[in-house]
């Protein structure tokens, strides 16, 4: 049904010519070029004086009965609107526009959407006609387009979000709602421009926060009701860089100080979480499109990457305080929405896997800090919904996910790895486990939540950067509410227990600087240095290009630069330099610290033996020849063993080619201390890999016995041999020293290599988490 409209001497309004191409009627004939003049008389308006109507009389005709048509204008007629009411087989009201500012215009396109629901079924051609020639994308600039416009844009994306709802009510295919769907994803990109011009002329409205909030909410539910109806348009807009705009303008547009959350005003305290309608739309465009969301930030078309970074915080922090918004002051105080710190995290989630630049960019603004801080305190907003426990268990658990999230990031940082460990760590990680450990066992998502997290940040506790306040954190928070120590009743209680004794009984001990044992990376430094009692007492020489190797001599410099270290350190260093810009350097200090405590592993593991097994000594059969991988995250401390032929072939694949001399290097050394062993091994070879972001550092160091073994003590004595020797005085001289030590990168695995070689029984048993506390607390 085609209808316009002519008219003749417009200024007098004298005439009105109708032209009809096609008849309204149902079962009416085609008539061609039909023409009916209807005479017209001016009255004015009895609302407004000023305003003058011309009302057609009535006129009939080829099956069409016009009862009333109403020409709206205000003098200058620079628009003419038109709505037809009572028409003869047509209730509804029809209107054409040429260029517009006319106010009853907007009063008749209100009316229409009023109406657009109920008459889609009926008209639906006619409607989707006005709305689309209504939303025709504006060619000129923003502040070019008359405000009025504005306002019909917003009033026909209305109708559009209409007819969305109407068609996923009445699922059920049909010509004109195949069609209609084809026209509107057409048109959908006329929609976006739309939506930014009417973003973009909300600066006019710098103190009319109702006005900016309305304006907002009208481009955010237009898209909402397009997406939840079809999915083809999601896919299609998500590609298109005005529509990445689009979304970076949602997640950076601000009302006065505060993010415009809720912005639609349906937000009531009826229910603890509500999802933002512009979160969800932002959370579906970058999961479809992530690759494309980063590089539209970075390029940095609607802002600068640190606004939007400044932005994601501010809409993060908001969340906790929604009642501190005007419009959403009648939420109460506990008000969380976990639902929409969900969003929030998974986009950045997927942003910093999506772009490695925006990765580091994010990294560098303290995310994880200020994520994890957030997450705490949406944590204790939860006490006051305890009473809710199904609600609460389940927040809980999507807390403990959105942890997990965060504490991820942290561990495969590319930059500063233990910095954003220690950052999670100390400011509220392991706090939000002990806030968690209460409700374990009432809701299985919980305990898996704390699984994940505690075992991702459990291998970077044994890193001296973040292991006292990992113990810290463990002690203060975790441990009191698992409840009674001596009771390993669920795996989760088990696992904190276990792995706070294993940390506090050696490696806590091994922190002082004063305890710090010199290492010296020379080869031959055994035969005429390591009986020298002032070697502990001299500052180490660390090569000044490459930071990789330490002596305790010139002597011992020399000889390691003649025999090896020329050959590596044009490589070295630029490693070196490499991961130092990142803050990724393996460490002098740290290596120093991890060879002492895998040296008190091997000794532990030496002297528990010797208890057990009733003699001074391991196995010649089991120990000999063989590389020892310690773990030293357990109380019993569990060792396996590769042969020594098969671990050189896997090691040597695996390490860097400057490298391979040195370690072969250090493989002829022990081979030839083995073969001067007795039956009773005095020489160990043993390997640990250390958790460093996205690699493991692979750290081999051979050790010899200093002094011979304690007396092998009765099996009865066991339990208190082990208490004893876990609170022992680490001053004292060790059981071994170090003769070398060789590290490095390889890929991460959780896989200890080779067969269990220790223990052969269950050491766990014999433990006494009391006595060992006890024993501490003495020692302090």
């Amino acid at each position: 049904m085609r209808r316009s409209l002519s008219c003749h001497a417009i200024k007098g309004w004298t005439r009105l010519k109708y032209v009809i191409k096609r008849p309204f009627g149902r079962n009416a004939q085609q008539v061609r070029h039909t023409y009916m003049e209807l005479p017209s008389v001016k009255q004015e308006n009895p609302q407004n004086p000023e305003e003058l109507w011309t009302t057609a009389l009535k006129a009939e005709g080829n099956e069409i009965t016009v009862d009333k048509c109403l020409i709206f204008h205000t003098g200058s007629l620079n628009l003419i609107v038109i709505i037809t009411r009572n028409l003869k087989n047509a209730d509804f009201a029809f209107l054409s526009r040429g260029a517009t500012s006319d106010d009853g215009g907007l009063d008749l396109l209100h009316d229409l959407v009023d109406r657009t629901y109920a008459e889609y079924p009926n008209h639906p051609s006619e409607i989707v006609d006005t709305l689309l020639h209504f939303l025709k994308a504006p060619t000129c600039k923003v502040s070019e387009v008359p405000l009025d416009q504005f306002e019909q844009a917003i009033a026909c994306f209305e109708g559009i979000g209409h007819i969305c709802h109407w068609i996923q009510s009445n699922p059920e295919p049909t010509a004109s709602t195949v069609t209609t769907s084809l026209r509107i994803f057409k048109a959908s990109s006329d929609l976006v421009t739309w939506a930014h011009y009417i973003l973009g002329v909300t600066k006019w409205f710098a103190e009319d926060h109702e006005d900016t909030l309305r304006y907002y909410a009208a481009t955010t539910v237009l898209f909402d009701s397009l997406f939840n109806w079809r999915t083809r348009i999601l896919s299609h807009l998500s590609t298109q860089p005005a529509m990445l705009d689009l979304v970076i303008s949602w997640w950076t547009f601000s009302t006065g100080s505060h993010p415009p959350l809720h912005a639609d005003g349906s937000r009531d305290d009826s229910v603890a979480g509500e999802e933002d309608i512009a979160l969800n739309l932002v959370y579906l465009i970058t999961k479809q499109n992530p690759v494309g969301m980063a590089k539209a930030i970075l390029d940095e078309r609607v802002c600068s990457a640190q606004e939007f970074l400044v932005k994601t915080v501010l809409k993060m922090r908001t969340l906790l305080y929604l009642n501190q918004i005007p419009h959403l002051d009648h939420l109460p105080e506990h008000t969380i929405e976990i639902g929409n710190l969900r969003f929030i995290v998974i986009i950045t989630d997927f942003l910093m896997a999506a772009n490695a630049s925006l990765h580091t960019a994010f990294m560098e603004r303290g995310i994880t800090k200020v994520y994890i801080m957030i997450l705490i305190a949406a944590a204790t907003k939860l006490e006051d919904l305890v009473e809710m426990a199904d609600y609460h268990d389940e927040s809980l658990a999507s807390l403990l996910g959105l942890v997990g999230y965060v504490v991820n990031w942290a561990i495969n940082s590319d930059t500063s790895i233990l910095g954003h460990v220690n950052h999670v760590v100390r400011h509220g990680a392991l706090e939000i486990l002990g806030y968690a450990a209460p409700y374990i066992r009432r809701n299985s998502r919980i305990g898996d939540g704390f699984d994940i997290i505690f075992a991702s940040l459990v291998p970077y506790a044994v890193h001296p950067r973040v292991l006292p306040y990992f113990l810290d954190a463990t002690s203060r928070h975790i441990l009191p509410r698992l409840g009674h120590p001596a009771s390993n009743d669920f795996p989760q209680k088990k696992l904190a227990n276990t792995t706070y004794l294993a940390l506090v009984g050696t490696p806590a001990k091994l922190l002082p600087r004063d305890a710090e044992e010199r290492l010296c990376d020379n080869l031959k430094h055994k035969p005429h240095k390591s009986g020298s009692s002032s070697f502990a007492s001299r500052p180490e020489r660390v090569c000044n290009r490459c930071h990789s190797v330490a002596y305790c001599s010139r002597q011992c410099q020399a000889e390691d630069w003649k025999a090896l270290h020329r050959f590596e350190c044009d490589v070295m260093s630029l490693k070196y330099m490499e991961q130092k810009a990142q803050c990724r350097w393996y460490s002098y200090r740290a290596r120093s610290f991890h060879s002492r405590v895998m040296r008190h592993s091997m000794d532990t593991i030496r002297k528990l033996n010797s208890v057990h097994n009733h003699r001074g000594g391991l196995d010649h059969a089991e120990a000999h020849g063989v590389v020892w991988a310690v773990d030293i995250l357990w109380e019993d401390h569990p060792a396996f063993g590769v042969e020594l032929e098969e671990y050189v072939a896997r090691a040597t694949r695996m390490m860097p080619a400057e490298l391979q001399p040195r370690f072969a290097a250090l493989v002829g050394l022990y081979k030839r201390s083995i073969a001067a062993d007795s039956d009773t091994p005095t020489v160990f070879l043993v390997e640990k890999k250390f958790r460093f972001g996205d690699v493991d550092v692979t750290l081999v160091v051979l050790l010899e016995e200093a002094e011979s073994s304690a007396p092998a003590e009765t099996h009865g004595e066991y339990r208190a041999v082990v208490e004893d020797y876990r609170i022992r005085d680490m001053e004292s001289s060790a059981p071994s020293k170090i003769i070398s030590s060789i590290w490095y990168t390889s890929e991460r695995t959780d896989i200890m290599p080779g067969r269990r070689i220790w223990p052969n029984f269950s050491a766990t048993q014999a433990i006494s988490y009391e006595k060992v506390v006890q024993g501490l607390k003495a020692r302090k």
